[in-house]
């Protein structure tokens, strides 16, 4: 209560010398009001049902000149619109989506603006500057004054790749950076997540536990790097030693990160949202985009280069590689990736003598398979004018960029860097070992993945990938964008079976959880991240998989609840997949199909079966027709989940 008495006597101290100015936006709903306010400082607030879910919180960013943008402001002109329109992606989890919010556009003395937008979904701000030359940014004051003690789910490591737990913020928080996306608990029932879009040319946001009020977060980012020097695994990383007291150099005459809150009345729309994709810039009006192609992936990595049975000794070598090429190509599998140890650490140009490149890639191309080629990111960005025409000359269709592993301006300016460079030689990008999605993928659609998340890689060494952690991603995690979970496994088992396994790992959960993966979560491109022979081993469950679609036409969230269960429907032309994954408590759900209109469809369904909670992999498949007049009635296991597709008769 402390914090909530000395606010409103900020704003009634305040009201009557500083005042200039109050505005009041609307989201389309009518649901969300957010109100900006000019007093000596500039402050907003948000209110979601009549309700405060953010108490008035001040904006600010402060140059190395000494200029402090929203500090005593001096409106100049202001200017309200609605806007309501359809953006058509090349591809998404919806071929439609509707853009439609309120902004408010204020111009201040100084030469800078603030934009406002209120969605249905959520709100969002950023700064605009209008200065000659370059400017320097000390710092961005960002705080949001909650009015509730903040409990939710929150990173439990410094790092994109987490698990997320379900907690108070704690005296640690004030010194750690809680990374981006995490969603808190707001009043009434609501749930409030953290983001940021549009970031470019700029360092990632961050927040932490304010110093001061249990109930508030403030901004951090990492400081501008001054020197560097190659670290981490394997010497992969370009670590920073030393930083500049200030957070960014950049171009004075440009627009800031969209700073967002997503506001969700209940789970289902967090599973849902796409606001991070509205608010970033779209692809130029000039660029064709039309030769990216989503798809899926046979990976080697994972499995650690298994091939059983094979004939020739396997591992990092041409004739694995081109068995890889030869088992996609009768999959009707879109690529192979070729991973590390292909080439050498610092100079992509020096090819592992036991990897015939040029070969691989001309067989696979005869074979309509593209070939997808591991980099180090900072070694990439050193040779991007001589790696990508060489890649291009041997015609790679991608690259899969690792080991960025960190946030200040230097290392976010690489993303586009790379991919920009990318599209110039068609080829398509995933992101390793990266920051989480910023709607980047809207300007250059040639970028498909993001790594940013614990996936099935941690099966190797560790077991945090729980059937619990898997269904709280969608919630969380996927709120940023598309992600590399790399699903898939097919020694699937329960947590007390669970060893870690550098060769043929297993998977936590059943085998129909696995499968659901393939549907419940959006990874333009897809991995089989198992051996071949894994698979070849189980062809029923393979030929469903493999018709899977990576990208859709239209998404609907059946039924959700934050870390229990949820379950997604998702349309490519008029096949329609529905999928859910369950966490470690058993349970019987209902799936309408009334969305899917009048009419009879034939329907293949693989479920857990009564066995598959002893014993994972075990699964019960069936094919019949149902109406969508009656809702199916399925039991989930412990760790189950079940996929099915239906189809028009």
């Amino acid at each position: 209560m402390k914090s909530r008495f000395i606010i409103l006597f900020a704003v009634i101290g305040l009201s009557t010398k500083y005042l200039s100015a109050q505005m009041i936006l609307h989201s389309p709903d009518g649901k969300t009001e957010l109100k900006v306010s000019i007093y000596d400082n500039l402050v907003y607030s948000v209110k979601h049902n009549g309700v405060f879910v953010l108490n008035s919180s001040p904006i600010q960013m402060d140059l190395i000149t000494g200029e402090k943008l929203g500090h005593q402001p001096e409106l100049l002109s202001s200017n309200i619109k609605k806007n309501n329109q359809v953006i058509t992606p090349p591809y998404g989890i919806n071929s439609s989506i509707s853009d439609n919010y309120e902004e408010l556009i204020l111009n201040f003395k100084g030469n800078y603006s603030l934009i406002f937008r209120a969605y249905d979904e959520g709100v969002a701000y950023r700064f605009v500057t209008n200065f000659k030359g370059n400017i320097t940014v000390k710092s961005e004051f960002i705080r949001y004054q909650l009015p509730e003690y903040l409990k939710g789910w929150f990173p439990d490591t410094k790092n994109y790749e987490t698990t997320y737990i379900y907690r108070t913020v704690e005296d640690k928080d004030k010194s750690n950076d809680l990374y981006l996306p995490f969603v808190v608990n707001g009043p009434e029932g609501t749930k409030l997540a953290f983001t940021e879009s549009d970031l470019f040319d700029y360092p990632s946001l961050m927040l932490r536990k304010s110093n001061d009020y249990e109930n508030h977060l403030v901004g951090s980012f990492q400081q501008y790097p001054t020197k560097f020097a190659p670290g981490g695994f394997n010497n992969y990383i370009l670590e920073v030693k030393e930083t500049a007291s200030h957070i960014a150099q950049t171009s004075g005459t440009r627009t800031f990160p969209w700073r967002v809150m997503i506001i969700a009345d209940n789970d289902a729309q967090l599973a849902s949202n796409e606001l991070v994709y509205k608010l970033a810039s779209p692809k130029s009006p000039n660029s064709d985009f039309s030769w990216v192609k989503p798809g899926k992936v046979q990976w080697d990595w994972w499995a650690d280069y298994v091939i059983e049975g094979a004939s020739f000794k396997v591992g990092i070598n041409t004739a694995s590689y081109l068995y890889n090429v030869d088992f996609a190509a009768k999959n009707g599998i879109e690529y192979i990736i070729i991973d590390w140890n292909w080439t050498d650490r610092d100079d992509l140009s020096i090819v592992n003598p036991e990897v015939d490149i040029k070969l691989i890639i001309k067989t696979a191309k005869e074979k309509g398979v593209g070939v997808i080629l591991w980099c180090p990111s900072f070694t990439l960005y050193r040779q991007l004018k001589k790696a990508f025409p060489l890649f291009a000359s041997w015609g790679a269709a991608g690259v899969k960029v690792d080991f960025f592993d960190r946030d200040d301006q230097l290392a976010n300016q690489m993303y586009e860097a790379i991919a920009k460079t990318a599209a110039e030689h068609k080829m398509i990008v995933d992101f390793h070992g990266c920051s989480k999605p910023t709607g980047l993928e809207r300007k250059y659609p040639n970028i498909l993945n993001y790594e940013a998340i614990l996936g099935n890689e941690n099966n190797k060494w560790g077991n945090k990938i729980t059937p619990e952690h898997k269904v709280t991603l969608s919630f969380i995690r996927f709120l940023a964008g598309p992600a590399d979970f790399t699903p898939g496994g097919m020694r699937n088992c329960n947590a007390n079976e669970f060893a870690n396994r550098g060769t043929l790992p297993n998977t936590i959960g059943t085998r129909c959880s696995e499968m659901a993966l393939y549907v419940v979560y959006y990874e333009p491109l897809k991995m089989f991240c198992d051996a071949p022979t894994s698979y070849a081993k189980e062809p029923i469950v393979f030929n469903f998989l493999k018709k899977i679609p990576t990208v859709w036409d239209e998404t609907k969230i059946i039924d959700a609840k934050m870390g229990d269960y949820v379950i997604i429907a998702r349309r490519k032309g008029s096949t329609w997949y529905i999928a859910a994954i369950n966490d470690d408590t058993p349970r019987t759900v209902s799936v309408p199909l009334n969305f899917l209109g009048n009419g009879t469809f034939r329907f293949e369904i693989f479920t857990d079966s009564p066995n598959s909670e002893h014993y994972a992999i075990d699964y019960t498949r069936s094919e019949s027709e149902v109406t969508s007049e009656k809702p199916l009635t399925i039991k989930l296991a412990k760790g189950g989940g079940f996929i099915m597709s239906l189809q028009a008769k």
